[in-house]
This record gives C-alpha cells, sequence and structure tokens, in this order.
C-alpha cells in the first residue's frame, strides 16, 4: 500500500497490472479477438503485472480492468511488437490462451489497428490518438531532489518530534534537503483533515521550520472519511439539513452514506462524480496549502476496487449514475493535477498527465 516507486503518468500509459485471473464473459456486448502471430509479443497496460510480460503465442493470462488497477497503474490498451494495438474508453476483460486473444466489453467498443512495426510507433501512435501529452510535468522537484518519506519511520504514529528528528538527521548525514513527504496518520481522523493536537502541538511552527531548512513539503491525503463521531455527525446533519450529500450513498437510503471496506477498516467515500464532494475535497487541500504552507500532496487509495460493490456493506449509488468503478479512480487522479507536486500509486487512463506515480 506505501509504494513509493516515482513514475511519471506521461509514460505510464505503458504498463498496468493486474493479479487475479479473468473470465471473459460470451455474453458481453462488444467483443474483438485477434490471432498472435509468430514472433509478436504482446504488452497489455497492467502495470503491476510487467513481470509477466510480455505475452506471446504460448502465453495463458487473464484479466478484468473493470473495477481491478492490481493495485497500481491501469491502461485499456494493449501494443505488440509488430504495429499492433488494441484500445478501449472504458475498462475491458481480455484473456491470452493458444495463441488467441479475446477482449469483451459491456460499455463500449474496440479500437484496433496497426500503426508502423514497432512497439514505439504503435505505442506513439496510440499516445497521439487516445492520451495525448497534455505539456506539461509535474514539479521538476519531484525529479532533481531526493525524496523522503515518514512512513517507515513512525508508520501510523506520526508525532511533530519525531519528524523534527528525522528531518534533522538528513541534513546531519549530509543529505541535501528535498521532498518531505508526512505520511498517514498526521491528521485527527479521516475526515477531519487538521493536525492531530496531542502528536503535532505546533504545526505552524513545525512546517515553518522544515521550510527554512529548505525541505518542500507534501502530506498524505486519501478521498475516504471515518463513519463516525461527533464530527462526522456534525457534517453529516449539516448536508442532510440542507438535503444535499459529499458522499457516496446507500442506495436504500440515499440520506445516509455508504460504508466501504479498505486497508484501514470502514469508511464513507468521497463522491467525487458530484461537484459539491469535489469542492469540499479541493476545499480541505486548498486550506492546508494556504493554512500550513504545504506544497502538495501524496495522493493515496482511490483504487479502482475501493468503488466495487463487493467493498461495501450495503448497495450504493454515486452522483453520477452511469460511471464506472474505474471512473472514480480517475476522478481521484484528476485532482492531482492541481497540485504540481503530487504523488499516486493507483491510476487510471492518465497517461500524458502531469502525476507523480
Amino acid at each position: 500500500m506505501k509504494s513509493r516507486i516515482l513514475l511519471f503518468a506521461l509514460a505510464a500509459l505503458v504498463l498496468t497490472s493486474c493479479q487475479e485471473k479473468a473470465s471473459v464473459s460470451e455474453s458481453s456486448s462488444y467483443a474483438y479477438t485477434v490471432e498472435i502471430l509468430e514472433g509478436e509479443t504482446w504488452w497489455p497496460g497492467v502495470i503491476a503485472h510487467a513481470h509477466l510480460f510480455p505475452l506471446t503465442r504460448k502465453s495463458s493470462y487473464s484479466f478484468d480492468f473493470f473495477g481491478d488497477n492490481a493495485g497500481n497503474q491501469g491502461q485499456p490498451l494493449l501494443i505488440s511488437n509488430l504495429g499492433r494495438y488494441i484500445w478501449n474508453e472504458e475498462p475491458f476483460a481480455f484473456t491470452v490462451d493458444q495463441g488467441t486473444i479475446t477482449c469483451r466489453c459491456d460499455l463500449a467498443d474496440f479500437q484496433t489497428g496497426k500503426s508502423g512495426n514497432t512497439l514505439k510507433e504503435v505505442y506513439l501512435h496510440c499516445s497521439s490518438s487516445f492520451f495525448p501529452p497534455s505539456g506539461l510535468i509535474p514539479a521538476p522537484e519531484l525529479f532533481t531532489l531526493a525524496q523522503f518519506n515518514t512512513w517507515i519511520e513512525f508508520t501510523y504514529m506520526q508525532n511533530q518530534e519525531g519528524i523534527m528528528e528525522y528531518a534533522r538527521q538528513i541534513i546531519r548525514q549530509g543529505f541535501e534537503p528535498g521532498v518531505l513527504m508526512i505520511d498517514e496518520g498526521w491528521f485527527k481522523t479521516y475526515g477531519d483533515w487538521e493536525f492531530h493536537e496531542g502528536r503535532f502541538p505546533d504545526p505552524h511552527g513545525m512546517m515553518k521550520e522544515l521550510k527554512e531548512m529548505g525541505f518542500k513539503l507534501m502530506l498524505w491525503m486519501c478521498p475516504y472519511y471515518t463513519p463516525d463521531g461527533a464530527f462526522w455527525k456534525e457534517q453529516w446533519l449539516d448536508y442532510s439539513q440542507k438535503g444535499d450529500t459529499i458522499w457516496i450513498v446507500n442506495a436504500e437510503n440515499p440520506d445516509f452514506p455508504a460504508v466501504m471496506q479498505w486497508w484501514d477498516g470502514f469508511s464513507n467515500v468521497i463522491d467525487l462524480s458530484n461537484p459539491k464532494g469535489k469542492a469540499w475535497f479541493k476545499q480541505q487541500l486548498d486550506y492546508l496549502v494556504e493554512e500550513y504552507g504545504v506544497d502538495g500532496f501524496k495522493l493515496d487509495g482511490g483504487d479502482a476496487p475501493h468503488y466495487s460493490a463487493a467493498r461495501y456493506l450495503t448497495d450504493f449509488r454515486s452522483y453520477k449514475r452511469d460511471i464506472t468503478p474505474n471512473g472514480h479512480s480517475e476522478l481521484f487522479n484528476k485532482i492531482g493535477l492541481d497540485y504540481p507536486f503530487n504523488e499516486y500509486r493507483a491510476a487510471w487512463k492518465m497517461g500524458g498527465q502531469p502525476i507523480a506515480m
């Protein structure tokens, strides 16, 4: 969950990965089948499974992009070293078996073809056609400076005294100050994005001193919300009395947020397909920038499975009714476009965008 591998999404189209074997339904609305040629190798957009690729005539492999990004980055694309490609705007399932690739999708038809005779040529064609580079990059300091992260030092027990000593040790050991990410645990509770008073007695002073030492500062954030306690009740009453919501809701009782299980327990989920949910989340980020001088954010969670039915305790409903789990993940990725200092682990269809992975 705490991967620190920095990949740039301009190149990240390249490959994304998935772990479970997926079956390709015969009843899907759209299908495409292609035989793998002799000497041909295929590279799917499942980054986490890159060690399993390329796929050849002898390979046996299945994956379903719908609601799954294999804990990393996903791109609905397959490209071959002979210049062939398979693309879909929506998540799809595919199987490679006995020299044949079979793709099926319930939501959109496939776009296929050939461009050039090499992996490079077909990649460049797909990039310009389906995810053209924005011309922007993340903050250069993410690449030109070292990145230091407090998770290994403190895990969930982030604290001011420890972080300051960690930063001083970095300097004492002869390292240049770089990007310092204060990881999960600095806040009061999920959704209440203020420094924990008990462990951070003077957050303003801490951030000021770290800046004076030369560090660029990033805070861990996620789109989840602790579903109980006084703070939650206050927020819920405020929105429910106005007939509004910022969360993905319980389908049977939309006055209440739905509850989702993830690696840190059970939480409500901010609905970024709802303009009010997006505005609320952005307001929290912008407050931290203005109040504490934060340079940017490590935006964690937002995995496609966290928006899939299997993770929820009840049926749920989003503001945008036809959005896929992957679409929710993509909306979370797009939040980072407003903050050049950004870092993600999980992504969907963000090739060509200034996102650091």
